[in-house]
């Protein structure tokens, strides 16, 4: 029973972090407003049917929750979520750490100076005094 409880507290959880990196990434991609706003809509309405879904089976609303609410419930929860939501964030997370750490890593400009021969030396140290 413990993995039900983990799975049904998770949906929401994760729903809610998804919906706030979305909207980091669409923020700094330059998406308009509307894009943010529709994705937090969608983030809602998803929220909105999962808690109509519990209370449905706890018998505590007695109108039944439209099949297609349904079925979006338990695609984004079931699959979307686990097998698409949770994979991009890790692993759009994994590449900036990359790429943060290859650009503290990139080697300075180095221009060799030209070798000076003895000679040339001595006669720019002896012009120096």
């Amino acid at each position: 029973m413990p993995i039900v409880l983990l799975i049904i507290a998770g949906i929401p959880l994760l729903s809610v972090v998804w919906w706030i990196w979305v909207d980091r990434r669409l923020s700094r991609l330059g998406a308009t407003r509307g894009w943010r706003i529709g994705m937090s809509l969608l983030v809602m309405v998803i929220l909105i049917g999962f808690s109509w879904v519990l209370l449905a089976r706890r018998e505590m609303v007695t109108m039944q929750i439209p099949a297609a609410m349904y079925a979006l419930v338990l695609l984004w929860g079931l699959i979307f979520l686990p097998f698409m939501g949770i994979p991009i964030m890790f692993g759009w997370s994994i590449g900036s750490l990359g790429i943060q750490f290859l650009k503290r890593r990139r080697p300075v400009d180095f221009k060799p100076r030209r070798i000076q021969t003895v000679s040339e030396y001595l006669e720019e140290d002896l012009f120096r005094l």
